[in-house]
């Protein structure tokens, strides 16, 4: 799975695929209210001058710009079973975009 975090080295347009909407049932806010949450989920579709860009992002750990995670660290929202430590901050927002649920 890649992250993006400042996505403006990408160059190029961007062309993208819609995946599915997925709804939060009513929740109670920090803020005391109530509200639904609706995220829309859509695949990047990478094109030949992005994909050499893409293949070269393969070779590097990490940056300021991406970080490369599993689909382990992202269920557990960042925290590593196997060095039980905290590795990232990824929001739960991301688990349900892999998921294609809200859970």
């Amino acid at each position: 799975m890649f992250l993006v975090l400042n996505c403006t080295f990408f160059g190029g347009a961007y062309n993208y695929e819609f995946k599915k909407k997925i709804q939060s049932p009513i929740i109670k806010l920090d803020s005391g209210g109530k509200g639904i949450f609706i995220f829309e989920i859509f695949d990047l579709v990478i094109n030949n001058e992005q994909l050499p860009i893409l293949e070269k992002l393969k070779l590097e750990k990490e940056s300021n710009k991406f970080i490369w995670v599993t689909d382990d660290l992202i269920q557990t929202l960042g925290h590593s079973l196997n060095s039980k430590e905290y590795m990232f901050e990824i929001s739960p927002h991301t688990k349900y975009a892999q998921n294609l649920k809200w859970e």
